[in-house]
């Protein structure tokens, strides 16, 4: 029933009142609420921008325009809504100037926000936007939590979601905000079910056993979720269900809860299970690594909702927090995990870990319906999760780590980085005329933006003091030589402590090997290929990115030794073929049916730089004999050309990469264009079709859908995603076709490592040939490419370079010590 308003006759006559009260409490009123003051529906903003302000309402202008035209879909209009801000004056300008808002002015208007919903007689529903509106409703902050919950605000409910004015800025999120919008349309029409979750903790040893039992002869699938203590395994979840788990919790807030002997039964129950049913997990990787390592569990995962949500939507966030306000009605609840650790019940990492195998379970249900309906599950079964069970083996098997070496290298570094560091601060003080006093931090970036940039007076429009900017001023004439002789030095400690910290001091397990998590979803730019860190319990770290000093530390198993299989030129190929470069095409088959006696990359550099082939170096770099210096040659120029060029690189970010002089660079942008025009038409018809499909697709059946604004660092993702992804999922198939091959031996090969390209792994001497002449073959099989303007079809070979590593000179074998085979012949 309609209450008529007690108070107020009118949103004017409310915010007539609303002034007086801002005037009393000495804060600032510029513009007030709008709309019905008897409406159903309110929206809360942050603050005004300039636009509100010249207009004095509120959601006006840009933003105002994407909340107005994402409820327009669902019959709501703004005439239906009352609309205000929790600060009632000006907090942006157009241009996005800030005027910062203290915490006691906060306080003010939070109260102030309160009032004025109190109010509004028939409020109901609200649209909380940003995290003023959550931090004055809920008392919590992080919208991108917790967007797309539901919570009660008194007798109305609130839906949390984005402020419209940050999708300006953040184009990416415009589709979850439009999704939370249809979510508030549910709500309102009262279709709205909350979701529930039957939680079964602190099971005795018989019903535990009962439930992995019901488990294994379930007809349904079967969720399955661990949570961690201390490193090590508190509890498992598993539920058949959307609405319904138990969390077998190993201990209590202070004992074990079972005997060694019964803990030991549920673990024979539990790969029963395993063995008995493909499991649906959020990470699976991450739980079935961490069970075959720490419990010795063979998990199988049959349906990863992290990877699902990822080959459907690769752009957007896959944690669980985010798929569970996108596929359930389920608040976000993944806060709750700590809630003991600040003092709260144990108990309650127990229900958060039955909430997270029920909700995995149900959004699993809904994720198998999207993958069918756009016609990628048979990409997913097939080929995501196809290697998935290949990644956890090679992270439970780790790689082998020579300790004394690694700590000679670390102490060594450690004295080195030392030393640099001095030089450094001895540079500045001599540069600045200061004594040994000024000593800051070099570690410390607001320590060394303050010394660039306010003592030594460099210029960096953005602020930054980054490696692009460093570089920029590298470049400038107006730097001087002592400082640039600075940066220089800066830039080497920032390289030799990066190695420092993340290699050289890398923790190892105990068994001295080290043990990288390997990600399908690491790499945004270019989904398919594989990324890597360290693992969960602290130890390892990125094997993409290993410096030949840190390959030392790593050792083949006794008796085996390196193999290693890359792809040779492998992107480049695909855009040859994808943009139809036909001089491209003849240079690498020429060079593929030719190795060693054609070289592509002297080809380009012959038509760059229009000398004939037999003039263009060899190598890379060659002696300056007036400075006595290395420099780059002409094949390096064109083959970086080559690997950055494609992308939309400019000729600045080329100077930086590639450590060319900005005269260098730019020369070689120019010839390398004028050589190559069919890039920047293949640039344009990607762009074409990315915005008239909205979605692009590789031969090897990756889809990327493109739901964010289409501006110049969306295009670097379109233009890299076919090759880059191509490439990506072409090394992963090679890595699970060859490890099923039939003259496989898991025995006596393992493929251990992804780096870019190539595929790394052990083999026994006597097999090393038969692992790499299989993993060569499933190289070399033909990608089928049809060109992105549609008028060919045609074979892409990516040639496989084969290494074995030979033992140093105490018989090691090393990662370090791999050498290229030639004449490797099929």
């Amino acid at each position: 029933m309609i209450i008529e308003p007690t108070s107020f006759k009118n949103t004017a006559h409310l915010n007539e009142h609303m002034r007086q009260k801002c005037h009393d409490l000495n804060v600032r009123y510029q513009v007030g609420g709008d709309g019905d003051i008897n409406a159903q529906y309110a929206i809360i903003g942050e603050g005004p921008g300039q636009q509100e302000v010249n207009s004095e309402l509120p959601f006006v202008g840009a933003s105002g325009a994407l909340l107005w035209n994402g409820l327009r879909p669902h019959g709501l209009l703004r005439t239906h809504f009352y609309s205000t801000n929790v600060c009632k004056r000006q907090i942006s300008t157009v241009k996005n100037t800030r005027y910062p808002v203290a915490a006691d002015e906060w306080v003010k208007w939070k109260h102030l926000l309160q009032w004025e919903l109190d109010q509004l007689p028939n409020l109901r529903y609200i649209i909380c936007t940003g995290n003023a509106g959550l931090s004055t409703l809920f008392g919590e902050t992080g919208v991108s939590k917790f967007r797309g919950s539901v919570y009660d605000y008194k007798e109305a409910r609130a839906l949390v979601t984005y402020n419209p004015a940050a999708l300006i800025h953040e184009p990416k999120n415009h589709i979850v905000f439009l999704l939370d919008l249809k979510r508030f349309n549910t709500l309102r029409n009262g279709d709205w079910i909350d979701y529930s979750v039957n939680h079964i903790i602190n099971p005795s040893y018989k019903d535990a056993r009962e439930w992995i039992a019901a488990m294994r002869n379930s007809p349904r699938d079967v969720a399955y979720d661990i949570e961690t203590i201390s490193r090590e395994t508190a509890c498992f979840g598993l539920a058949d269900q959307g609405h319904e788990a138990m969390c077998i919790n190993v201990r209590d807030h202070l004992h074990n809860r079972y005997t060694r002997e019964e803990e030991l039964q549920l673990l024979y129950d539990l790969q029963e299970l395993f063995d008995a049913k493909l499991l649906i997990t959020q990470n699976g990787n991450f739980d079935a690594h961490w069970g075959g390592y720490k419990d010795l569990l063979h998990v199988r995962n049959g349906f990863d909702t992290l990877l699902a949500h990822h080959t459907l939507y690769p752009v957007l966030p896959h944690n669980l927090g985010f798929l569970t306000s996108q596929y359930t009605t389920h608040p976000f609840y993944k806060d709750d995990a700590d809630e003991y650790h600040e003092g709260g019940d144990i108990d309650s990492f127990w229900r958060y870990n039955c909430k997270d195998a029920c909700i995995t379970w149900e959004i699993a249900q809904h994720l198998k319906r999207e993958l069918e309906e756009q016609s990628l599950d048979h990409f997913f079964y097939s080929h995501v999760m196809h290697l998935d069970p290949h990644l956890v083996r090679s992270t439970v098997d780790g790689v082998a780590v020579d300790i004394s070496v690694k700590s000679e290298i670390a102490a060594a570094m450690a004295l080195d980085v030392q030393k640099i560091e001095d030089e450094f601060l001895e540079m500045v003080r001599e540069e600045l005329g200061l004594d040994e006093t000024y000593h800051p931090n070099i570690r410390s970036t607001p320590q060394m933006r303050h010394l660039f940039l306010d003592r030594l007076k460099l210029r960096s429009p953005s602020g930054s003091i980054d490696k692009e900017v460093r570089q920029d001023l590298l470049d400038d004439v107006r730097t001087s030589q002592s400082v640039k002789d600075i940066i220089i030095k800066y830039d080497y400690y920032q390289q030799e402590y990066k190695f420092y910290s993340t290699y050289a001091e890398s923790r190892v397990d105990p068994d001295e090997r080290f043990r990288m998590q390997w990600k399908q979803q690491g790499v945004v730019k270019a989904p398919g290929r594989l990324s890597s860190s360290g693992n969960l319990w602290g130890t390892a770290s990125n094997a993409q990115n290993q410096s030949g000093r840190s390959k030392k530390f790593f050792i083949s198993d006794p008796g085996t030794v390196f193999i290693k299989v890359d792809g040779a030129q492998a992107e480049a190929r695909v855009v040859a073929y994808d943009a139809d470069i036909d001089k491209w095409k003849e240079d690498f088959e020429r060079a593929r049916l030719n190795p060693g006696s054609f070289d592509a990359h002297c080809s380009l550099a012959s038509d760059m730089y229009k000398i004939p082939y037999d003039e263009v170096p060899t190598d890379d770099w060659e002696l300056d004999e007036r400075t006595g210096l290395e420099i780059p040659t002409i094949r390096y120029k064109a083959k970086r050309c080559r690997h950055g060029l494609n992308y939309r690189m400019q000729y600045v970010r080329l100077a930086a990469t590639a450590h060319l002089t900005l005269f260098d660079a730019k020369k070689a942008f120019i010839f390398y264009h004028n050589t190559t025009p069919e890039i920047k038409k293949w640039w344009e018809e990607l762009e074409r079709l990315a915005k008239k499909h909205r979605e692009l697709w590789t031969p090897l059946g990756r889809r990327y859908r493109i739901i964010q604004r289409i501006d110049e660092d969306a295009l670097e993702s379109i233009v890299a995603f076919r090759p880059q992804s191509t490439i990506g999922d072409k090394v992963k198939k090679v890595w699970y076709q060859s490890a099923e091959d039939d003259e496989w031996d898991n025995r006596k090969m393992r493929i251990k490592l992804n780096e870019h390209d190539a595929l790394i792994g052990y083999a026994t001497p006597e097999k090393a040939e038969t692992a790499l002449r299989i993993i060569k073959r499933h190289m070399e099989e033909p990608i089928l490419i049809e060109n992105v303007y549609k008028t060919k079809v045609e074979e892409c070979i990516i040639p496989g370079d084969v290494y074995l590593s030979q033992p140093d000179e105490t018989g090691i074998h090393r990662w370090s010590t791999l050498e290229k085979l030639k004449g490797f012949t099929l």
